[in-house]
């Protein structure tokens, strides 16, 4: 970051005469972003990828977590920085993650200076948690939708994402895995408002997420590539799928199939801290 610091000074400095030397800024450093969830949501497990920060209501831009941003103004300023996350797993829409809270401080800007600053995200007090499922002591994706009883979520210790995970295991003989949450979610907001599952999976083989009504239907909305098991925190936007089904009960799908150019005789399936969340009507 030493050499950011540097290079950005010497850009202001550039072409400037003596007599109208540019303004020095000082340096904010993110190295880190932390977040606290309370009872009852679940997991403290995010991937807050950007933050986008103000500076007394101006918009600085979206950096990504570590960074060291440019700062003018002053003698102090208000930053209010919100968390950005990639959602529905792509990297080209990095967005504001409408459902925590931006973080607020002030700082003395003096040129030149690095001012150190750690945020701390939270939920928003406006939020409906329909369904958390973390494995521990339950597992709420039980449906069977594959008419296969040996493909199934087992929850075990090992492998696991954290504590206890829903583990599901695919081979030749056996190649589907499809499966629902076992109860309906009721008056979920259909008018556009925001709706959010938050998932973390590792997989050997490709995973799609959707929603099932209860008449039947099935919408896949997002498909999930396989990551050798390396767990991953996914943010998929549910909005638009819930607004066009005008629905009243809907479930969460999960869809696996084996895959034969795999090399892999045996292939898992691994989800952990689920939770589905939108603002209260």
């Amino acid at each position: 970051m030493i050499w950011f610091r540097a290079l950005a000074l010497a850009l202001l400095l550039i072409g400037c005469g003596k007599d109208n030397l540019a303004p020095v800024p000082a340096f904010i450093s993110i190295q880190e972003v932390q977040f606290q969830s309370a009872s009852g949501q679940g997991t403290e497990h995010q991937l807050i990828s950007e933050v986008w920060i103000y500076s007394d209501s101006q918009l600085i831009g979206a950096y990504p977590v570590p960074s060291l941003v440019p700062l003018l103004g002053g003698p102090s300023v208000r930053l209010d920085i919100f968390p950005g996350i990639r959602e529905n797993g792509q990297a080209a829409s990095p967005t504001i993650y409408s459902m925590l809270t931006p973080w607020s401080t002030t700082v003395s800007v003096e040129p030149a200076s690095t001012i150190s600053l750690t945020p701390l995200f939270r939920y928003r007090g406006d939020l409906r948690f329909p369904l958390v499922e973390d494995f521990e002591s339950s597992n709420l994706f039980r449906e069977d939708l594959d008419g296969d009883t040996l493909t199934r979520f087992e929850v075990v210790g090992e492998p696991a994402i954290e504590g206890k995970s829903a583990r599901a295991m695919l081979t030749s003989g056996h190649p589907l895995f499809e499966v629902a949450s076992n109860f309906p979610l009721s008056n979920l907001p259909d008018n556009g408002s925001l709706v959010y599952l938050e998932m973390e999976y590792a997989s050997e083989t490709n995973l799609a997420v959707g929603l099932k009504t209860e008449d039947g239907n099935k919408t896949y909305k997002l498909l999930l590539f396989a990551n050798d098991l390396v767990p991953q925190k996914i943010y998929v936007n549910f909005t638009a799928e819930i607004e066009a089904a005008k629905a009243k009960d809907l479930r969460i799908t999960f869809l696996s199939t084996y895959d034969q150019t795999a090399g892999k005789p045996e292939q898992l399936v691994i989800l952990d801290n689920i939770k589905l969340l939108h603002f209260r009507s």
